[in-house]
């Protein structure tokens, strides 16, 4: 057997892969994009938590609010409006501490409602959801966050 062929082959496309892993990596990311994305998936978020806290009694069973981006990104929000990210932080951490609470009584299997104060969350959060779409609207000149995405962006990350 002849693998000359064969090999000349698997050599060609190993450094295509090569290439191409490469320049997924060296290409750098734009960082009004990047910002833009920041804003979009914590006013998803908002929205979310803005509709748990206007239906928060009429649950049949209590529920938490949806705080993991805003967890996992709260040190890069720097460039919003101090007042906007005080907003933020005051009413994702009562989000945050009502869901420990609230784990926390679903592991010890209690049947007791656990507090919270769901008017701060009421007005929290629209204000915040409001904030986020005043800057997306200066930004990009719409409230709607999402951008088109190819697949070179699927590949290789946004520019």
């Amino acid at each position: 057997m002849d693998f000359g062929e064969i090999g000349g082959r698997i050599a060609l496309i190993a450094v295509a892969i090569a290439i191409f892993i490469l320049f997924a990596v060296i290409r750098g990311r734009d960082p009004r994009r990047e910002r833009i994305e920041l804003v979009g998936s914590l006013l998803e978020e908002t929205k979310l938590n803005v509709i748990l806290a206007q239906n928060y009694e009429h649950q049949p069973f209590q529920r938490p609010f949806h705080v993991t981006g805003w967890q996992l990104r709260r040190k890069k929000y720097h460039f919003l409006d101090k007042e906007l990210i005080k907003d933020i932080d005051n009413s994702f951490s009562l989000a945050l501490d009502y869901n420990k609470r609230l784990k926390a009584a679903n592991k010890e299997q209690s049947s007791r409602t656990v507090p919270i104060d769901i008017e701060m969350l009421r007005i929290g959060f629209p204000k915040i959801k409001q904030g986020l779409e005043d800057w997306l609207l200066a930004k990009t000149g719409t409230s709607d966050h999402k951008t088109k995405q190819g697949i070179s962006d699927w590949l290789f990350g946004g520019r």
